[in-house]
Parts: structure tokens; C-alpha cells; sequence
């Protein structure tokens, strides 16, 4: 009946204390404390005694009780060396020496030229001696060489030098051509070669000829010396193909066809080819394609104009749909009649227990549409235990309620690290300085095997991934081996996102030179809170993906409402539903266009289970709150590009890459 009736089994058993921190782990029980250098603190490292020629230095390593008190030095050590002077001070310990120029470089060379006369000039060239300190110490490699100008157009080359200009045929300019003493049968023409300065100037003609030449006639006209001849017609090339329609009855007409035959003037002066061909009509609605014949009118389908579409409520099973097939329109635009009403019954599609189209409510029982095999996962908790957690299996509803197997177990437990490389080879903590593990998992991003909040602001601004951007880094973490694996990596994204302003010291130098600096800091809760929305055990996170095209590459494939967007795109396909990346419930609730949402650029085809799933990941509450995921976005002011990069990264958590 539930009384308590007393105890059985009594037993005592006395044993020794497990002392951690001077405090036992069992029954809590405290000693009194005693220091002992149980770990090494920082390391330290000066110079002293420092001379004109070396320097000591002496290093030494804090001895650290466990309680973290300071007990003194260790490993005590001084080395004395000499400096490694560059540009007069150390570049170890810094000290300054009195410095002493020295040519040891060589500056710019230069180059002159000096004593022209009209014949020859003398070139001087020299390197500057330059000393480390960068003072200019005098000239190395003097040289005087004398030679003659090299003259090109009357100026040296080299020095510039201009003599005085005497003109000469020294180059063959532009052939002339003329044609002279014109007659009926040929004419005569003159040609040269102009002789040309080097300055340009023509200073007289060579290879004077003159010759005679038959006319050479193009359309009647010589085309060298342009005389013109009387014009006979011929003849000699093919015109245009005409084509008439002739005898046109109701029923058939008669097509005409010839070439033109042209003259070398352009007239026409005849035809060829001449064909009469009788042939049916083709019409295009009452006109005839070919000859534009006009038949009397007949009214035939061709459209339906205000279809409807109603849903109301009926059972368990099924919804009544009423449908209006719309107005009957002629092709030329006449309405010729009223369609018809249709009656039937649809099964209800059900999307967290709401029929999507009716508004049905079914009455929930929960199913395993998500299954959780029997797993191990750690996670840190502090430097010396990490939790282990062992669940035995089970599955998850889409509602996101847990359903765990028939007498399933979860259980937690505190274990020790165990350390390999300065790392717990089990939940990942490890030892290493919080700097340098955050420039390594920087560098290396997913491949570092270091995680740290400074670390993963790094990894994220080095990728240079704007605000949405970041939520996409839920996917790289998802990446991982096994389910335990996705949460650590889960919890190590989650409070670094919401407190990137907690860890700003670590990360300054990164976000110093980051444009995205400012849109990650003022999204830090919205990206925290959207990173660790319910994302639990039994997520199926895909190890491969499938592509999926968006219906349209353009918003403006627009439609008032989903009916017309079906109407113009038909099914998704065979086991396929159509899927709102934007989900329609945020005309209302965000206030976006409801042509924005039904919009084949925000549509995808995806298949049903996929779709449930999907569903029921947006119903899920967000922790901390009283509100469902889709209500969240809305209450969050998202933008409509955002939460369709949102709902993209969603539908990649289960294996659909959206193109």
C-alpha cells in the first residue's frame, strides 16, 4: 500500500577516508591542510648581471600546493653567454652598445654623363658605401669611360647630344600611284617611291615608270581610273524569293513562289523558278497561319479563371474539400460558362498533431521516429573529473519528447581524466595554456584537437563568417563521430556564443581586425539561443548529404498564397511534400509578404519523413523559454534572409544540402 513498515539488510562497514582537496569524497569529512608542492605553477625567466660582452639568465619554476598556494622555486638555473648584437643591441637581453660606422652595404648606384663635346662624351659611374646605421659613408668602384656618341635621328642615345641637322634620302616612303591619259580601250599609269629623310621630309621620287592598262570594269565603272562605260542590262545574279497567296477560298489557298532575276546594276529583269502550290489551311485560333484567311468564330475551352479551394474539418480519418474547378473562358477571352463544384474526402496530413490544411487536432501518441542507441559520452566538469554519462537506448518522438527502451537506465557518473599529450583521452580536457590553445584550434579550426571559447571566436572571424554564417558552424560540430560527441562539441559552442564579451581579453587581438566583429557581438544571444535549441541524443545528424534545388533561382516567381503556388507547380512528387524554408506560419507572425514566403525561390521538394521531422524540430521548446523554435525567430526579429539561412542549416542537420 505504499507504508513505510522499517528496514532490512542493515549493515556498516567501516573504511578510509578518499581525501580530495583535504576533503573526503564520500562522507565529506575535512582534514587539516598541509602544504606540498604537488604541481608546477608558471615559469619565470629574467636577465641579470649584465656586462659590455654577456649577460646571465636565470630561469626557475613555481612550486604550487594543491590548495594553489605559492611555496617557492624549483629546477633554479643561470646561464651567463654572450650578446647577439644586431644593429648594436642584443637581441636577447637588449643591452645597447656604443655604436662605430662601417660601410658593410652598398647604397644605390649612380650614373652621369660629363665632358660632352660634338664628338664623344665620358660616362661616370660609382656605388654609395653605406653603413648598417644607414649614414651615407662615401663612393666605392669610381669609374670615367670616354666614347663616341651613338647618333640616331641627329640626338645621342646615350647622353642626349644634338648636332646640327643635314637632310638625306635615306629610307623608301609611300609608292604613288596615278592614272593619266584616259581613252575607250585602256589608260596609262605613273608610279614612284618617295626618298624620305630620317626626319620625315620627302626630298624627291625614284623608280619612275609609267605603263599602259586595259580598263579592269566593275559594274560598269573601271575600278582604277574610274571611267565609265555604257550600261547594258544582263542577267547575272539571283534576287530575292517572293511568295503570294492567290485563290483563297475557305478551305484552301494557293501559294505562288519565284526568284528574281537580277541584273549586275540591281534591276530586276525577269523571274525563274516559277511554282503554284494549292494547300489547306493551318489555323491558328480563326486565322490561318500563311495566308491570314479569317474563318467564322467558334468558342472552344481554352482556360478557368477563380478556382477555390475550401478545407472544413471532418473526423480522425479525413477532411471534406469543396472545390471550384473555376470559370470556363474562350481562347479569345469570353466567358462561356460556369465550371463545376467537386466534393471529396483527403486524408489528413498531420504536422504535430494539426492537420495542415483543415486544422484537424489528432490526439497525440507518441511514437519512435528518432532511435537512440545504447552509448558512452563524457563531458568536462572540472581539472581533475569529467562526467560519465551511460544511457541504455531508446528513441525520440517528433514532438521531441524522449522515449526511453522498457526499464532504461541513464546514469551519471564522476570519473578522473585520463591524460595523453596534456589531454583527457576521453572527454577532451586538456592542459595546455588557454592561448595557446585558442591560436591552435585558430589555425587548424575543426582538425585542432583544442576547443576553447577564444579558440572557436578565432576559427569562426578567421573564416571570415558573418552573423548567419556563425549558426552554420553548428554543422561543422556536427560532424562528429557519434552522438555523445555532438553534445560536448554542443555545450562547448553554446556558452561561447552567448558570452563572447565575457572571454573579450583572450580574443581582442582576433576581433581587432575583423569587419564581423561588431554583427557578432550584438547577435551573441540570438546565436547562442539558436545553437542549442533541443538538439539532443536522438537527432539523427547525416553522415552524407543530399542536394535539393530550390523550385525557382528568382523571388520573382511569386504567388499570393500556397493554392496558386500549387496550381502553377503541381505535386512535389510521388512520397514528396513541398517545403517552406521561411515556414508559412511567419506571415503572421513576423509580418513578412505572404508572396515572399510562397515564393519558388523559399521552396523545396523534400520527402515526408524528412518533412515530419523537420516540423517538429521548429515545435521544440527553446530552453529557457516558454516559446516553440518558429515562435522564438519571430519574437527575435530575425529577417526573412536570415531565417531562411536558419531554416537551410535546419534541413543540413538531417542530411539535405539546399542548392
Amino acid at each position: 500500500c505504499g507504508a513505510m513498515l522499517g528496514y532490512v539488510d542493515e549493515n556498516r562497514v567501516t573504511g578510509q577516508h578518499n581525501f580530495y582537496n583535504d576533503e573526503c569524497t564520500a562522507c565529506g569529512y575535512k582534514r587539516e591542510h598541509v602544504h606540498q608542492g604537488v604541481k608546477c605553477g608558471k615559469a619565470v625567466s629574467w636577465y641579470e648581471n649584465v656586462t659590455a660582452t654577456e649577460h646571465t639568465l636565470y630561469t626557475a619554476n613555481e612550486s604550487i600546493c594543491s590548495c594553489g598556494a605559492m611555496l617557492g622555486y624549483v629546477d633554479e638555473n643561470r646561464v651567463t653567454g654572450q650578446h647577439n648584437f644586431y644593429n648594436d643591441e642584443c637581441t636577447a637581453c637588449g643591452y645597447k652598445r656604443e655604436h662605430v660606422h662601417q660601410g658593410v652595404k652598398s647604397g644605390k648606384a649612380i650614373s652621369q654623363y660629363e665632358n660632352i663635346t660634338a664628338t664623344e662624351h665620358t660616362l661616370y659611374t660609382a656605388n654609395e658605401s653605406i653603413c648598417s646605421c644607414g649614414a651615407m659613408l662615401g663612393y666605392v668602384d669610381e669609374n670615367r669611360v670616354t666614347g663616341q656618341h651613338n647618333f640616331y635621328n641627329d640626338e645621342c642615345t646615350a647622353c642626349g647630344y644634338k648636332r646640327e641637322h643635314v637632310h638625306q634620302g635615306v629610307k623608301c616612303g609611300n609608292k604613288i600611284t596615278k592614272y593619266i591619259d584616259l581613252n575607250i580601250l585602256n589608260h596609262t599609269y605613273y608610279t614612284a617611291n618617295e626618298s624620305v629623310c630620317s626626319c620625315g621630309m620627302v626630298v624627291g621620287y625614284v623608280d619612275e615608270t609609267r605603263e599602259k592598262s586595259s580598263h579592269t570594269f566593275v559594274n560598269d565603272e573601271c575600278k582604277y581610273c574610274y571611267y565609265h562605260r555604257k550600261h547594258e542590262h544582263k542577267a547575272t545574279s539571283c534576287g530575292k524569293t517572293i511568295t503570294e497567296y492567290i485563290k483563297i477560298t475557305e478551305t484552301e489557298h494557293t501559294r505562288y513562289t519565284a526568284n528574281e532575276d537580277l541584273c549586275s546594276c540591281g534591276e530586276v529583269v525577269g523571274y525563274r523558278d516559277e511554282k503554284f502550290v494549292t494547300e489547306k489551311h493551318y489555323f491558328e485560333g480563326d486565322t490561318c497561319f500563311d495566308c491570314g484567311y479569317n474563318r467564322e468564330h467558334v468558342h472552344v475551352v481554352s482556360e478557368y479563371k477563380n478556382a477555390k479551394q475550401n478545407y472544413e474539418k471532418s473526423n480522425y480519418k479525413a477532411h471534406k474539400v469543396t472545390e471550384y474547378v473555376g470559370d470556363i473562358y474562350c481562347a479569345c477571352g469570353m466567358f462561356i460558362g460556369k465550371g463545376e463544384n467537386r466534393t471529396y474526402f483527403e486524408e489528413h496530413l498531420f504536422v504535430n498533431d494539426i492537420c495542415v490544411f483543415c486544422g484537424q487536432k489528432d490526439d497525440h501518441v507518441h511514437k519512435g521516429v528518432s532511435s537512440v542507441r545504447p552509448e558512452i559520452y563524457y563531458a568536462y566538469s572540472d581539472e581533475n573529473t569529467h562526467v560519465k554519462t551511460t544511457i541504455s537506448g531508446g528513441s525520440y518522438c517528433f514532438c521531441g519528447e524522449f522515449i526511453p527502451e522498457e526499464n532504461g537506465v541513464t546514469r551519471f557518473e564522476f570519473e578522473e581524466h585520463t591524460f595523453e599529450n596534456k589531454q583527457c583521452k576521453y572527454c577532451g580536457y586538456n592542459t595546455k595554456g588557454y592561448i595557446e590553445s585558442a591560436i591552435d584550434q585558430t589555425i587548424k579550426g575543426d582538425f585542432s584537437d583544442d576547443s576553447n571559447a577564444a579558440g572557436l571566436v578565432g576559427q569562426i572571424l578567421v573564416g571570415e563568417i558573418p552573423f548567419i554564417g556563425t549558426i552554420a558552424d553548428i554543422r561543422d560540430l556536427l560532424a562528429s563521430d557519434s552522438p555523445g560527441s555532438l553534445i560536448i562539441n554542443m555545450g562547448a559552442l553554446v556558452p561561447i556564443a552567448g558570452g563572447f564579451l565575457k572571454y573579450g581579453d583572450e580574443v581582442a587581438e582576433i576581433l581587432k581586425y575583423s569587419d564581423e566583429a561588431a554583427i557578432v557581438v550584438k547577435h551573441s544571444d540570438e546565436i547562442a539561443e539558436a545553437a542549442k535549441v533541443n538538439v539532443r541524443f536522438g537527432d539523427n545528424v547525416a553522415e552524407t548529404m543530399r542536394e535539393v534545388s530550390r523550385v525557382s533561382d528568382s523571388p520573382n516567381d511569386a504567388y499570393k498564397n500556397f493554392d496558386k503556388f500549387k496550381q502553377q507547380h503541381g505535386k512535389a512528387g510521388e512520397g514528396q511534400d513541398w517545403h517552406h524554408l521561411v515556414e508559412q506560419s511567419q506571415i503572421k507572425k513576423s509580418g513578412f509578404d505572404s508572396e515572399m514566403i510562397n515564393n519558388g525561390n523559399n521552396m523545396i521538394p523534400l520527402d515526408k519523413e524528412t518533412h515530419h521531422k523537420v516540423s517538429g524540430y521548429y515545435s521544440r521548446k527553446v530552453p529557457g523559454t516558454d516559446m516553440s523554435f518558429r515562435d522564438w525567430l519571430a519574437y527575435k526579429g530575425f529577417t526573412f534572409e536570415e531565417q531562411q539561412e536558419i531554416g537551410i542549416y535546419v534541413l543540413e542537420m538531417y542530411g539535405v544540402k539546399v542548392k
